[in-house]
């Protein structure tokens, strides 16, 4: 007599205690069961919690996020595991909190961390570290460029008040104004530079990284036929002798047109 078979049925993963249970047997042939009265009873499966160095240590960063501003929230609610190793089955759970709008930083903040088996906490067996990540908003980048111009010498002075914009404000964000200064009246070359801007009300300086960058005024010579002619002639002057001598210091334009300005 005896038995052919037992089943025996139990499992514990966590930290705890749980029954390991006969949940069947079977006799081997022959064996008469009555001739038996078979009691079965429940052993106990324990896991115990690690304690002190034997706690496993790992790290929990948040993990960190950057772009160029675009007027909407930069968030970042993501963690993970940078040191250290999981038991299998184990997962970090962590809560992450952080938002930003405007250009610049901001940290992302780990307010919560915990490693779970399913749903059973089991953050005892760890030591864990928790760090924050960061939040980068960068500005927009937006150049402007003074307007560039050329002309022949005609004696009047050669401006251009225009600009060129590259990159793009945000929304209602914008310009309100731009001075352009600059100015070549003679044969030659002169920047045609941005002194200043305005920006609109509700546009904040520090979301938009601006450049400047100048044009530039060329006036060049008249040439060949382009060339004015003009004749300046000497004045002439007459006396009666009388011993000393005459003289005449002074000339006149007598054809031709100066260019305006010009003496």
């Amino acid at each position: 007599d005896g038995l052919a078979s037992v089943t025996v049925s139990g499992s514990q993963t966590v930290p705890g205690s749980s029954d390991n249970s006969i949940t069947e047997y079977t006799l081997k042939e022959e064996t008469r069961a009555q001739n038996y009265a078979i009691t079965t009873k429940k052993g106990t499966l324990t896991v115990k919690a690690l304690e002190g160095e034997a706690r496993i240590g790992i790290t929990i960063r948040a993990d960190s996020d950057e772009k160029t501003y675009d007027g909407s929230p930069l968030t970042k609610e993501s963690a993970a595991l940078t040191e250290g190793s999981l038991l299998q089955g184990d997962a970090i759970d962590y809560t992450v909190r952080g938002t930003i709008t405007n250009a610049g930083e901001e940290t992302n903040l780990l307010t919560e961390a915990a490693v779970k088996h399913g749903d059973t906490d089991v953050s005892e067996n760890y030591v864990i570290t928790q760090e924050n990540g960061k939040l980068t908003v960068s500005p927009a980048a937006i150049t402007l460029t003074a307007g560039s111009a050329s002309k022949p010498y005609d004696g009047t002075a050669l401006t251009k008040n225009s600009y060129t914009k590259e990159g793009d404000f945000v929304g209602e964000d914008g310009l309100a104004g731009v001075t352009v200064e600059g100015s070549q009246t003679v044969p030659g070359t002169s920047p045609n530079t941005i002194t200043g801007y305005t920006l609109t009300e509700g546009t904040i300086a520090d979301n938009y990284a601006i450049s400047l960058k100048a044009g530039t005024l060329t006036v060049s010579p008249l040439e060949n036929d382009e060339r004015i002619a003009i004749t300046v002639t000497a004045d002439s002057a007459a006396k009666t002798y009388d011993g000393s001598p005459l003289t005449k210091d002074r000339a006149r334009q007598t054809a031709g047109t100066l260019a305006d300005g010009d003496t």
